[in-house]
C-alpha cells in the first residue's frame, strides 16, 4: 500500500505513525504503548428506526523504557456515538452504520507543551479510518446466530425492533 502523509501523521500499511516532534525529541526511538480502558459500560438505545450506541474509553499513552517499565505521557478520553439499522439475513445478524461520531479530549498530560491538536487530529483520523470501517465491515459480514444442539434448526427467522426492544422470532425444526 505504501505511505500516505498528512503532515502530522503518516499512514503506512495499516499503522499510523504520529509525528510528535516534542515527544520524539524527549524520547527518541522508544516504543509507544497505549492502554485502553472503558470509563463506563456502553449504552444502547433502540427505537423503531435505529439502534444507537455510545462507547466511552480512556487511552493512556506511555513510552516503554529500556527496562520495560512505562513512562506515562498523557491520557485522552474517547467517545464514540453511532447509529444504524439492524436486521437478520438467513442466520446472520447484520447492521449498517448510518452515522458515526468520534471525539477525543485531553484528560491529563505529563508532557509540557504537548500540541494536542495534532494528537487529536491523528486519533480522530484513526477512529474514523479504522474503527468505523471495522464496525461497518463486521456489520456487512454479520454475526452468526447460535446453532442449536442436535438436529434442531432455526427457521423462519424474523427480526423486529421498537422503542426500547429488539425481538428475534423463529421457528424450530
Amino acid at each position: 500500500m505504501g505511505a500516505v502523509s498528512s503532515g502530522h501523521y503518516t499512514f503506512y500499511d495499516g499503522i499510523i505513525f504520529i509525528k510528535w516532534a516534542l515527544v520524539s525529541k524527549l524520547y527518541p526511538n522508544m516504543e509507544i504503548q497505549c492502554n485502553i480502558n472503558s470509563r463506563e459500560p456502553p449504552t444502547v438505545q433502540v427505537s423503531e428506526e435505529l439502534v444507537e450506541a455510545l462507547i466511552s474509553a480512556d487511552i493512556a499513552v506511555s513510552v516503554v523504557n529500556e527496562d520495560k517499565s512505562l513512562k506515562h505521557l498523557f491520557t485522552v478520553s474517547k467517545t464514540i456515538e453511532m447509529a444504524g439499522t439492524v436486521k437478520v439475513v438467513d442466520t446472520q445478524l447484520t447492521w449498517e452504520i448510518d452515522s458515526f461520531w468520534c471525539r477525543i479530549d485531553l484528560r491529563e498530560s505529563e508532557v509540557e507543551d504537548l500540541d494536542f491538536d495534532i494528537v487529536r487530529s491523528a486519533l480522530e483520523f484513526a477512529c474514523h479510518a479504522f474503527i468505523k470501517q471495522y464496525i461497518k465491515d463486521m456489520g456487512t459480514t454479520g454475526v452468526t446466530l447460535p446453532e442449536l444442539p442436535g438436529d434442531l434448526k432455526l427457521t423462519d427467522i424474523q427480526f423486529s425492533q421498537g422503542e426500547g426492544y429488539v425481538k428475534i422470532g423463529f421457528d424450530l425444526e
